[in-house]
């Protein structure tokens, strides 16, 4: 008779989708408050901004108070990023775009008519266009 199990099968062990003790203790605690840390951190969010919004539409705000609440309303948004958004190298074929380069200048000086500054500016000038394949010229 083979022993194993076939490819797939599980025979023993925890089952699986069972949550263990400290998930359970977790999901209790955010059950008996009513709320879960997302909708708190949410809440919190929502009337710091609007307590921003209340005070740029009076006729003269007050510049203390909308610095005060967009600093705690700051922290209520780092908080509660991770519950709303995954860390940028874990979604899944996304790539960063590469960053924007300044171009190089064509011509770093007019020919002045001086053959040996030419010379160099000429130079110059090739070593900063990039290679047809894209190498980079040392």
């Amino acid at each position: 008779m083979p022993r194993g199990s076939k490819p797939g099968e599980r025979r023993g062990g925890r089952q699986k989708g069972s949550v263990n003790k400290t998930t359970a203790v977790r999901a209790q605690a955010i059950r008996m408050a009513g709320i879960t840390p997302k909708d708190f951190l949410l809440n919190g969010l929502a009337f710091y901004h609007g307590q921003i919004t209340d005070e740029q539409a009076k006729k003269e705000p007050d510049e203390g108070k909308i610095a005060a609440a967009f600093s705690a309303g700051k922290e209520f948004a780092k908080d509660a990023a991770p519950y709303c958004h995954s860390r940028y190298g874990t979604i899944e074929g996304d790539r960063r775009a590469p960053q924007q380069q300044e171009p190089a200048p064509t011509d770093a000086r007019a020919p002045t008519g001086d053959s040996n500054v030419d010379e160099i500016v000429t130079r110059f000038n090739t070593a900063l266009k990039p290679a047809a394949n894209g190498a980079v010229k040392h």
